[in-house]
């Protein structure tokens, strides 16, 4: 049996060889242990589907902490300069934002998408007493579509894309 070091160890994603082939190590390190610190850069790394989906799910947790913290704060060093354009962009991403602003621009966004379909059960909007999910009136549908526009199609902005961030199945 291979020592769990040693695995860890292969996780290398500036090495050429995991560049072109990451499975091999990937799934070394997803049978090893189902978390572990990349001591190179400072970070926690989750290596089971079903841990990652919890862990994006739980409330207490959170996918950014400069809502809250500063980078100081963190133990974290200042971005580096020349993406302060990029990060200024994405301060609004749907991905980048915790609630309440997250979930504020996710409910008008995904009735654009699905004007005519009630929320799935269990969404936090049904628990939340206080909101009106009645039809929006137009101007708030030409502002969600302006946002999904932005969002969708800002030149050389990478984005990742889940279709239940938009509203839709998938």
């Amino acid at each position: 049996m291979v020592a769990i070091d040693e695995v860890i160890a292969r996780f290398d994603p500036d090495d050429p060889g995991f560049i072109a082939d990451p499975y091999p190590a990937l799934d070394a390190i997803r049978e090893a242990t189902p978390i572990f610190r990349d001591e190179r850069t400072g970070r926690w790394m989750v290596t089971r589907f079903a841990d990652v989906h919890d862990a994006l799910r739980d409330r207490r947790l959170g996918r950014a902490y400069v809502h809250r913290y500063t980078h100081d704060e963190f133990g974290r060093p200042e971005p580096d300069p020349r993406w302060h354009r990029f990060h200024e962009h994405e301060q609004w991403s749907l991905l980048s934002l915790e609630p309440p602003d997250h979930t504020r621009l996710r409910r008008l966004v995904s009735k654009v998408f699905n004007p005519d379909r009630p929320f799935d059960t269990g969404n936090r909007e049904q628990d939340d007493e206080t909101y009106d999910g009645s039809k929006p009136p137009a101007e708030a549908y030409a502002k969600a579509r302006l946002i999904a526009l932005l969002q969708m199609t800002s030149p050389g902005a990478p984005m990742v894309y889940y279709g239940d961030e938009a509203g839709l199945w998938g």
